[in-house]
């Protein structure tokens, strides 16, 4: 399987590409952000803010969920730009209890609205279930309600302005830091939801379309009444995380914690299944959590490729101690699950097999129990 020589991303990440050199498009990619003008870039952001603030009972809406970006996005928008956000949370269900700290602790601090939903839980497995069984992606509800209800939530409050956090350039393909992405309907489908529409849900497992109306977008006709404006704020501020969650934690006692399948302590630490997602990842691609984070790492100057390679080495692809809860949580049997990936296998990805299903790695040996992160 082919690895870029400068970062440790494989080609089975989607729509990456490599140069004559083994470079790939990622690693181009932080190399445009060196070049980017971001002083000229902030000062068009003021520019759209100034558009908006004071015109409406919210300058802004922010999808928000308390993680590192999320508080990051709201600390800048109160307390830089002076602007009045509402803060939306799809709840997955899955908060730990850090991430339920800083998710109330920041809303709180900074004084601003917070709306949270809570879908039917009942719903959710069953959706888990399905995607795991049928497309090899658990996560897709979330997903979905995250980018399409957060749209909802826009049209319902009349708030045209939608901040987002990092732009998607830092880690996939689907656009770069000069496309300034758009959330609409395209996108939606064809990147949020992986071309997986809500439609294939109804009539399985009871599901009805009235189930499924937290994981649409809004109507054609609704979006163009709203003219909603979709703002990644890392397209407009130089993404800088080690800077960033010193300042989250200097101003907002925003708190790290320990993160199942990586060396990160602040990236996804609110969901207590992203060590399930991140080893489905890697049956599935032939790299994790840790692959990705320490790429990241590399292209910024803050670890060497040996660093990082030892690094996956010494965390990826390992069966996380969650796996029981969530297998549990879903109704399968672990022989269930790694059939499924045996299916989902991205070639030219080839794992290590034993008795026709993908060779699990040593049990993770962890004091804290992951329930309780």
């Amino acid at each position: 399987m082919r690895i870029c020589t400068k970062c440790l991303m494989p080609e089975t990440q989607e729509k990456l590409t490599f140069d004559a050199n083994g470079v790939c498009s990622l690693c181009a990619t932080g190399g445009r952000k060196v070049e980017i003008d971001w002083d000229s870039r902030e000062k068009e952001l003021i520019k759209i803010l100034d558009k908006y603030r004071g015109k409406a009972q919210y300058d802004c809406l922010i999808p928000y969920s308390g993680g590192k970006d999320s508080a990051f996005q709201v600390y800048m928008m109160v307390k830089k730009y002076n602007m009045k956000p509402l803060l939306y949370t799809f709840h997955h269900t899955f908060l730990t209890k850090t991430g339920l700290y800083n998710m109330f602790n920041t809303a709180l601090k900074l004084g601003v609205e917070h709306l949270l939903y809570t879908p039917d839980k009942n719903l959710i497995k069953k959706l888990m279930y399905l995607a795991l069984r049928e497309y090899g992606d658990w996560c897709w509800f979330c997903h979905s309600g995250i980018y399409g209800n957060t749209m909802q939530v826009a049209v319902r409050y009349q708030i045209p302005l939608i901040i987002w956090g990092e732009s998607v350039a830092e880690y996939r393909n689907d656009y770069t830091l000069d496309d300034f992405e758009q959330i609409d309907y395209y996108n939606f489908v064809h990147n949020k939801q992986s071309g997986i529409g809500w439609e294939r849900f109804v009539g399985k497992e009871g599901i009805t379309e009235e189930d499924m109306s937290p994981f649409r977008f809004p109507t054609i006709e609704e979006i163009e009444q709203l003219e909603p404006a979709s703002l990644h704020l890392g397209s407009y501020v130089k993404w800088d995380i080690p800077a960033q969650i010193e300042l989250i934690k200097r101003e907002l006692d925003w708190k790290d914690a320990q993160v199942e399948g990586t060396y990160c302590t602040y990236d996804k630490q609110e969901c207590r299944f992203i060590g399930v997602r991140d080893y489905c990842k890697y049956l599935k691609r032939g790299f994790g959590r840790t692959a990705h984070q320490a790429s990241l790492d590399i292209r910024e100057g803050r670890i060497s490729r040996e660093e990082g390679l030892a690094l996956v080495e010494q965390y990826d692809g390992k069966r996380p101690e969650s796996l029981d809860a969530f297998l549990n949580e879903v109704g399968l049997s672990e022989k269930n699950f790694m059939d499924i990936f045996v299916e989902q296998v991205v070639s030219p990805w080839e794992p290590v097999r034993y008795e026709n299903k993908p060779m699990m790695g040593p049990h993770i040996e962890n004091t804290k129990n992951p329930l309780e992160l």
